[in-house]
C-alpha cells in the first residue's frame, strides 16, 4: 500500500477545494472550465496535492415516500422506487471530469468518501435527515453502498492519492458511544479497502482524545488510538479559533507557531500512525493581517516540517466572501479563508507556500533523530493542555519531544516528563513502577503535580511530607539559573529530607531529586505545563518564564549534546539524519524580533551546505535550513 511516506518531497503542499463560482453547491451548479481555472491557480502555487468532497446530499439524493400516518413506505431515488446504490450517475461522471483535470494539473486528490458534514452544516441526503448517521444500520448500508460506487469506479485513476470516510465524521452524531464510533471506522475502512488496497485510507477527523483501547474511565465518542488502529494515517485540523489554548494570546507568537506542529506530534505518537495537517487556515480577515498571516504560516510549515509532519493543506482553495448559502451565511469565518481571491488571484501570504515549495525540491532525503524526551500523559487530566504545555517549555529548552499515553509501552529516552498529575489515580501501580525502572536504567524522570498523589512517596523520593492544602495560587519559583511564575492548585508542605533541592518558593522545596540507582527521579510539585499552556503569555515571554531552564538543567548529562544549538529560546533547532557523518539542519525564529548569531556549532561540526536563509542572520518567522558534516569529513 502506499503511504505518503513514501514521496521524494520531505513535505507536501495543497489545499481544500471547493470551486471558485458555487462554493458548496458546485456538483448541482457544474462548471468544469471553472475548475480547470480554479487547478491551474493552485499549480502555479508549486503545490501537489488537493482535497475534494463528493457531497452526500449531491451525490445520493435519496428520499422516502410515505403512507397514511406518517409510515415510510419505500425508498425512493429521483421519485423512483431505488435501484442500485442510489448514487446520481451523473455527479460520477462530474467527479471524473474533475479528476481528469487534477490529472492535467498534477494534482493529486483526496477523497473523502461520506461527507455528509461541512462547515457547520448537515448535507444528508432526505431520506436520512433525523436519523442516526454514524449508528443506524438503515444508514449504514447506503453509506456502504456509495463507497462501494465511488471507489470501484476511481480506484485505478492516476489523480486518486487517498481515501478517508468523510470530513470530520465524528461531527456528524452527537451522543455516540466510543463503541460505535469504533465500528462505524472499521467497518468504512474495510469497505474500502475490500475494493482497494493501493491507496491508503485516511482519518479525515479531528477533536481525538487519548484513551487506550481497553481502559473504560473517559466517556468518550473518539478515541485518538482506536482511530489510529484503523486507519493508515490520523489528521490534524489545527485551527487556533477551535483549538483549545490556541485562541488566547496573538496568532504569530511563539505558542501558535508550534499548534499545527505539536497537535500532529501529538495525534502521530499516541495512535502510532503517521499524522498530517488536513486543514489549517486564519478566516477571517480581522484574526491576522496579511503581514501576520506571512508570518504564521511561515513558521507553521517550517515547525511541522521539523516535526517529521509530511503533509501540509490549506483551508481553503477559493475565498466565498459573498456566496449567499449556507453555510457562509451563517458564519463570518466561512467567508475570507481562500487562498484566491474572488476573480482567482492568490493573496500576498500564498507566496510563502510558493518559496517553501521551491526549497522541498532541494531538501535531501532525512529521517529524524530518536526523541530526547517523552512526555507520559495520565488519567484525569486535560490531555492536551499537559501535552502542549510540555511541548512548548520543551522546544524552548531545545529538546524533541515525543508523547505516549497511560497504560502503553513507553518508547525509550533519556529524559520522562510526567506533566500534571491529578487524582489518586492518575498513574496505576505498574504504570509508576514501569517509569521507576526506567530510572532505575539510567532516565531522569520528572514528575509534575496538579492535586495527584505518589506512593510510595517518602520511601523513593527521600523528603518529609507534613501536609497537603489548597491552595489556588502564582508563585515565583527559584532555582539555580532559572525562576519563572506559575500556578499551582495544592500546595504540597514537606522537607527536603535527604533529597535534593532544585528549587524553592517562598523558602519552601517545591523542586526535588533523588538518585534512583542509574538515574534519578524528581519532584515539581506545581503543575507548570498546565500553567504554560493556560496562561494568555507566560510561553511567548521566555525571558521571564524560564521553566524552559528548568528542563534544560535536568537534560544535562541525560540527553546527548546537539551539534547546533540556538542562542535563544524563541529560536528552536532540529537535527535530522542525512547519513552517519551528515545532518540536516532546521532552525526557526519563532520570535517577533530579527535575531544575529542565531546558531552555534559545537567543536567537530562546520556547515557544508547551506540550503535557505542565513545561520548568521535570523529574521524574525524565518527559517534557516543547513547541512553540516563532522569537520575532518
Amino acid at each position: 500500500m502506499k503511504c505518503i511516506s513514501e514521496t521524494a518531497v520531505p513535505m507536501l503542499t495543497g489545499c481544500n477545494y471547493w470551486a471558485s463560482h458555487a462554493a458548496i453547491n458546485m456538483w448541482l451548479d457544474w462548471k468544469i472550465d471553472v475548475v480547470e481555472k480554479d487547478f491551474a491557480a493552485i499549480a502555479a502555487q508549486g503545490m501537489q496535492r488537493i482535497r475534494v468532497f463528493p457531497l452526500w446530499r449531491d451525490f445520493q439524493p435519496l428520499d422516502v415516500k410515505w403512507g397514511a400516518g406518517g409510515v415510510p413506505k419505500h425508498l425512493v431515488y429521483k421519485g423512483e422506487t431505488v435501484r442500485g446504490s442510489g448514487v446520481d450517475p451523473l455527479m460520477l461522471d462530474r467527479l471524473e471530469e474533475l479528476l481528469n483535470t487534477a490529472q492535467k494539473y498534477q494534482l493529486k486528490v483526496h477523497i473523502p468518501l461520506i461527507t455528509g458534514w461541512m462547515s457547520g452544516e448537515l448535507f444528508v441526503p432526505p431520506a436520512f435527515r433525523g436519523k442516526r448517521l454514524l449508528s443506524d444500520p438503515l444508514v449504514i448500508r447506503w453509506e456502504l453502498a456509495m463507497i462501494r460506487e465511488i471507489v470501484s469506479r476511481f480506484k485505478d485513476h492516476p489523480a486518486v492519492c487517498s481515501w478517508s470516510p468523510g470530513n470530520e465524521c465524528n461531527c456528524m452524531e452527537k451522543g455516540l458511544s466510543r463503541d460505535e464510533m469504533y465500528l462505524w471506522c472499521r467497518t468504512v475502512a474495510d469497505a474500502v479497502r475490500a475494493l482497494d488496497l493501493t491507496h491508503p485510507v485516511y482519518a479525515g477527523m479531528h477533536g481525538l482524545r487519548p484513551v487506550p483501547a481497553g481502559d473504560f474511565s473517559a466517556s468518550i465518542s473518539s478515541s485518538i488510538q482506536d482511530v489510529g488502529e484503523v486507519f493508515d494515517a490520523l489528521t490534524v485540523h489545527p485551527y487556533p479559533l477551535f483549538t483549545p489554548f490556541c485562541q488566547s494570546s496573538r496568532p504569530d507568537g511563539f505558542r501558535n507557531a508550534f499548534h499545527a506542529a505539536a497537535e500532529s506530534t501529538f495525534y502521530s505518537a499516541i495512535g502510532r500512525k503517521p499524522c498530517f495537517v488536513e486543514e489549517y487556515g486564519t478566516f477571517t480577515r480581522m484574526f491576522l493581517g496579511d503581514a501576520e498571516k506571512e508570518s504564521y504560516l511561515r513558521v507553521s510549515l517550517w515547525n511541522s516540517l521539523a516535526a517529521g509532519c509530511r503533509e501540509f493543506l490549506w483551508w481553503c482553495a477559493c475565498s466565498h466572501t459573498f456566496a449567499h448559502v449556507t453555510p457562509y451565511i451563517w458564519s463570518t469565518c466561512e467567508r475570507e479563508l481562500g487562498m484566491l481571491d474572488e476573480e482567482g488571484k492568490p493573496y500576498p501570504f500564498v507566496a510563502v507556500f510558493r518559496k517553501f515549495n521551491e526549497v522541498m525540491k532541494k531538501l535531501p532525503a532525512s529521517h529524524p533523530e530518536k526523541a530526547d524526551a517523552v512526555c507520559v500523559l495520565s488519567r484525569n487530566q486535560d490531555a492536551w493542555k499537559n501535552a502542549f504545555g510540555c511541548y512548548l517549555i520543551a522546544r524552548q529548552a531545545g529538546l524533541e519531544l515525543t508523547f505516549a499515553g497511560f497504560g502503553e509501552k513507553l518508547p525509550d529516552a533519556p529524559f520522562y516528563i510526567v506533566p500534571g498529575l491529578t487524582g489518586d489515580n492518575g498513574l496505576y501501580q505498574d504504570e509508576y513502577e514501569l517509569l521507576l525502572k526506567k530510572a532505575e536504567k539510567g532516565a531522569r524522570v520528572l514528575f509534575t503535580l496538579c492535586d495527584g498523589v505518589l506512593s510510595p512517596s517518602d520511601l523513593y523520593w527521600g523528603f518529609i511530607p507534613h501536609y497537603l492544602e489548597t491552595a489556588p495560587e502564582k508563585i515565583l519559583v527559584e532555582g539555580d539559573g532559572f525562576s519563572f511564575t506559575a500556578a499551582r492548585v495544592k500546595r504540597y508542605c514537606i522537607e527536603a529530607g535527604r533529597a535534593n533541592v532544585l528549587a524553592r518558593a517562598a523558602g519552601e522545596p517545591v523542586c526535588l531529586e533523588q538518585k534512583f540507582d542509574k538515574g534519578s527521579i524528581v519532584l515539581l510539585t506545581l503543575p507548570v505545563e498546565e500553567f504554560a499552556a493556560g496562561d494568555l503569555q507566560a510561553i511567548n515571554r521566555p525571558e521571564t518564564f524560564q521553566a524552559y531552564r528548568l528542563y534544560q538543567k535536568l537534560a544535562e548529562g541525560y540527553v546527548p549534546e546537539k551539534p547546533v544549538v540556538s542562542s535563544f529560546p524563541e529560536c528552536t533547532v532540529s537535527v535530522r539524519d542525512i547519513s552517519e557523518n551528515r545532518k540536516l539542519v532546521i532552525a526557526v525564529n519563532n520570535g517577533l524580533a530579527d535575531r544575529k548569531a542565531a546558531l552555534q556549532l559545537r567543536p567537530g561540526w562546520q556547515v557544508l551546505d547551506r540550503l535557505y536563509g542565513d545561520s548568521d542572520f535570523l529574521p524574525h518567522h524565518e527559517a534557516c535550513v543547513m547541512v553540516i558534516g563532522h569537520a575532518e569529513a
